[in-house]
């Protein structure tokens, strides 16, 4: 395995991990490292991009000719969609910063705190998708760093358990997670106008209006509503984007939840690449 394969594999798992890690606000201290984590991770995609920089310069130039097969097209495309994906998810986390650029304030801060948790999932398939196409490169960089040699019988075992485990694990985290649901905010990427449609408890505090950074909304009483004053509602959603009611799930916990999400897209695509060669 040549060192700059090592170094790509090395690459790509730091930022997967650290991706996954992120789906969690609340994580090793809650936003500081949220933000901290999230910039470092557009520096490792700018870095993985320099690394295939070669590759994408040959790509660039033929991109529309027939020449080219139509999956190094696709994976050229994913990876533009990514970069595009990764600097807005950036951008809007710059705007709705509460501990490394408090003092931004681009107006609408509800839309881009919808946009970016949408942006976020949705990347999450895009990775997804782009390590389907090019799992049987990773796995052979793996084997060949592990040295890993198996028959082929028992191989074969070992992949069809995990994919097995994989999809029914995966398609649970995708509805305990309100996978789908958490997509919704794509289309206001393009047309905010769509947040006004939106449920109130969904557009933020007093019925979409914005609050300046730092000021807290009017206090509720929650006598009007027959709840017990200071308790929240069942189910309302925490500050940070997680719900109240869920019990903290931890960082490894995180990082295999939404791995196995990714993984079923891994799976997909894997697999409707194989069919499609066939």
């Amino acid at each position: 395995m040549g060192k700059v394969n090592r170094v790509k594999l090395g690459i790509d798992l730091i930022m997967v991990v650290a991706f996954v890690l992120l789906f969690d606000h609340l994580i090793f201290g809650g936003s500081m490292f949220h933000e901290i984590v999230g910039l470092a991770i557009y520096g490792v995609v700018v870095t993985h991009l320099l690394l295939n920089a070669r590759w994408v310069k040959s790509v660039t130039l033929k991109v529309f000719s027939r020449k080219l097969p139509n999956k190094t097209r696709i994976s050229y495309f994913l990876n533009v969609l990514l970069f595009v994906c990764v600097t807005f998810i950036v951008f809007s986390g710059v705007v709705i910063s509460k501990s490394l650029f408090p003092g931004i304030n681009l107006g609408n801060e509800m839309w881009f705190k919808l946009t970016h948790t949408s942006v976020s999932f949705f990347s999450l398939i895009i990775i997804g998708i782009h390590l389907g196409l090019n799992w049987p490169w990773v796995m052979n960089q793996v084997k060949n760093l592990l040295g890993i040699q198996l028959t082929k019988t028992l191989l074969q075992a070992i992949v069809r358990i995990a994919v097995i485990t994989i999809l029914i694990f995966g398609s649970y985290q995708i509805y305990a997670t309100s996978f789908v649901s958490k997509l919704a905010g794509l289309s206001m990427v393009v047309n905010p106008g769509q947040m006004q449609m939106l449920p109130a408890k969904d557009r933020g505090p007093d019925d979409g209006q914005i609050f300046a950074k730092g000021q807290p909304p009017p206090r509720v009483n929650r006598s009007e509503t027959g709840q017990a004053e200071g308790r929240p509602e069942r189910g309302a959603r925490h500050p940070e984007g997680r719900g109240l009611g869920a019990q903290r799930s931890g960082s490894a916990a995180t990082v295999l939840n939404y791995l196995s999400i990714m993984g079923v897209g891994v799976i997909i695509t894997y697999y409707l690449d194989k069919l499609v060669r066939r």
